[in-house]
């Protein structure tokens, strides 16, 4: 949200330039979406190669809780891509008045 409206000026720029709102709306988008999914990818990162591991070691130690680690972990990740999705909408909303501009 912050470089949004640091980046104002030059999205101003850029419509002095000969590019239109529209325009500059979908590379406010694409940066936004990078800035936020960037971090993402090293949880997934994560989720794939360590996750695993631990549930065979967790089956071993727990013969009972036949992998639990992989249930709690699908629980976990549709709240954490459902609080991500609303973080996304919520600052897509509140940086459109730093892309529109007059003219």
């Amino acid at each position: 949200m912050i470089d949004v409206r640091q980046n104002a000026k030059s999205n101003r720029i850029m419509c002095c330039m000969g590019k239109s709102n529209h325009q500059i709306g979908t590379i406010v988008k694409q940066q936004t979406k990078i800035k936020l999914i960037a971090p993402m990818i090293m949880a997934l990162l994560i989720f794939l190669f360590c996750i695993p591991l631990l549930n065979v070691r967790m089956n071993l130690i727990l013969p009972t809780a036949n992998n639990i680690l992989f249930k709690l972990i699908n629980i976990f990740g549709v709240c954490i891509l459902f609080f991500c999705l609303c973080y996304f909408g919520i600052v897509s909303i509140m940086s459109r008045r730093y892309r529109e501009f007059p003219g």
